[in-house]
């Protein structure tokens, strides 16, 4: 079986695109009422989500979801994430996204390729279109980064260092999106 001609990808990506639950249906992933919540409360207004859930109600999962669509919505842009430790980042966050797409439709998974430490778009590096994870212990790691469009997830906000943090919100100040993630006990 070949490629597709470039104007099913066009008309496959209208579809799926413009409303996130076209966008979870192709991810074959049913979010929870919370999820679906916080979903749709990001694509009306991303500058200003934050998640404050318990561990364990799907708030990695949640913010995977939303930064996929976000890709595909802005395929200039470039998503980072950024958590406590790469570790964290990359053996969580990555590991849900990987979830994730082995269960979508496979003309939508096959928009994203997976790599050690981020995801490309469309074939791309990760560097130029994608998704980049990002350690918060230095504000090193955010050098040489633009976009036209960028968003930033913040995960596990509480555990990312201050210094660190003014550097997010200086790109917040430039039309950065953040959205943070901020575990709260279990009751």
């Amino acid at each position: 079986m070949g490629k597709e001609p470039k104007r099913e990808i066009y008309d496959y990506l209208t579809k799926i695109t413009p409303n996130i639950g076209a966008f979870c249906t192709a991810l074959n992933f049913s979010p929870r009422e919370r999820q679906k919540e916080f979903l749709d409360s990001f694509t009306r207004c991303p500058e200003s989500t934050d998640i404050e859930w318990d561990r364990g109600e799907g708030r990695t999962t949640a913010t995977v979801v939303a930064s996929l669509w976000w890709l595909l919505k802005n395929t200039q842009g470039r998503c980072l994430v950024v958590c406590p430790t790469l570790n964290q980042s990359i053996h969580i966050w990555l590991t849900e996204c990987k979830k994730i797409l082995e269960k979508a439709d496979p003309r939508l998974s096959s928009f994203y390729t997976l790599r050690k430490t981020g995801a490309g778009l469309f074939g791309e590096q990760k560097h130029v279109w994608g998704l980049s994870t990002i350690s918060a212990r230095s504000v090193a790691g955010f050098q040489g980064i633009c976009a036209e469009k960028l968003l930033i997830v913040c995960d596990e906000y509480q555990g990312i260092k201050q210094d660190v943090m003014a550097t997010i919100q200086d790109y917040q100040k430039y039309g950065g999106v953040v959205l943070r993630t901020i575990p709260t006990q279990n009751r």
